[in-house]
C-alpha cells in the first residue's frame, strides 16, 4: 500500500494473503422509493486478508466495494476501501487483550453498513463473522 497510515499501522511490505472472498452483483433496474426506474451498476465486493512483513508486523482483512462505470473503457470506481487491523495482544502467548481498529481509506461508516437488497446482508456483517487472527493463521 502507498498509504503511509496503513503502512505505519500495519508494517512495511504488506502482503496478501491466501482468503480471498467476492460478490458480483450484474447491474439492474430498479423502482426506488420513488417509484422512478433507475440504473443499479454492477458491483463486485472483496474481502481478502493482509499481512505486514516489517515491524509492527500486524495482519489485517481488507473490505472493498467497486461500481463498474460506463463508457468505454469501461472502468471500475472504488466506492468503500477499509483496513481492519488487530491492536491487541491475544495473538501473543499468554495474551488476554483483544482489540481491533479500523481505517477508512475510502467512504464512510454508513456505505459499509448499508444492507444489499440481493443478499440481505451488508459488508459490516460479512465481516464482523471474519475474525483478523484466524484468518492470517489459515497460511501459516
Amino acid at each position: 500500500s502507498n498509504d503511509s497510515v496503513v503502512q505505519k499501522t500495519l508494517g512495511d511490505g504488506i502482503k496478501p494473503g491466501s482468503l480471498r472472498s467476492y460478490r458480483l452483483d450484474s447491474g439492474k433496474m430498479e423502482i426506488d422509493g420513488n417509484k422512478s426506474v433507475v440504473w443499479r451498476p454492477p458491483r463486485i465486493q472483496m474481502i481478502f486478508d493482509v499481512t505486514a512483513t516489517g515491524p509492527p508486523y500486524r495482519t489485517g482483512i481488507v473490505t472493498c466495494e467497486a461500481i463498474k462505470s460506463g463508457g468505454f473503457p469501461p472502468k471500475l470506481d472504488t466506492t468503500l476501501l477499509k483496513i481492519d487491523y488487530e491492536t491487541g495482544n491475544e495473538g501473543q502467548e499468554g495474551g488476554t487483550r483483544e482489540e481491533d481498529e479500523t481505517y477508512f481509506l475510502k467512504g464512510e461508516r454508513e456505505e459499509f453498513a448499508r444492507v444489499s437488497r440481493r443478499s440481505g446482508l451488508s459488508l459490516e456483517t460479512l465481516g464482523r463473522s471474519v475474525h483478523i487472527e484466524r484468518a492470517a493463521a489459515g497460511r501459516r
